[in-house]
């Protein structure tokens, strides 16, 4: 079957040999061709079906991230608040620590107080005969030798007492 010598009979059929030849090439070839294209249509279809998953499964993360940004957001001004009521927290034990010490250190004045209290009581007992001799020291003791102020003051002294004058000693 060859086109030459089949020209020299006709060109028609050495144009319908050349036709023959051809088709028979393109049958050999699509032989071989058609399972690759079938396998890249089988590849294109699940390239597709990668995609549209692909697509989806974005779409998920794209949601996610957006779901962490949230939290993420929360969490920062959670740990904001959480440091300012650190901080209060740890303002008021300080205060608390310092009203405590305070607290103590007035029970101890409150003991002071109350003895000085005592002793101002007692002795305002006492301002009386105390003014009542410290006059008599003013008024008539000046002029004297020191031994007889003393025996007058402890006369003095003794006759308050006999007398129930509060005096100190």
């Amino acid at each position: 079957f060859q086109p030459a010598t089949i020209e020299k009979v006709s060109k028609v059929a050495k144009s319908m040999c050349l036709w023959v030849i051809a088709v028979e090439r393109f049958a050999k070839v699509y032989r071989v061709v058609e399972p690759k294209i079938l396998r890249q249509k089988a590849a294109e279809d699940e390239l597709n079906q990668v995609m549209k998953l692909l697509k989806s499964k974005q779409n998920e993360l794209a949601e996610i991230e957006a779901k962490i940004l949230i939290l993420m957001s929360n969490l920062d001004e959670k740990k904001r608040e959480m440091k300012v009521l650190q901080d209060h927290n740890d303002l008021t034990a300080a205060r608390l620590n310092r009203a405590g010490r305070l607290t103590s250190a007035l029970a101890d004045e409150e003991i002071r107080w109350r003895d000085t209290v005592q002793e101002l009581t007692a002795e305002q007992f006492a301002v009386s005969g105390d003014v009542l001799v410290a006059s008599a020291y003013v008024a008539y003791l000046g002029a004297f030798p020191m031994s007889y102020r003393r025996e007058l003051s402890e006369m003095w002294v003794e006759k308050c007492r006999s007398l129930n004058i509060p005096s100190s000693e």
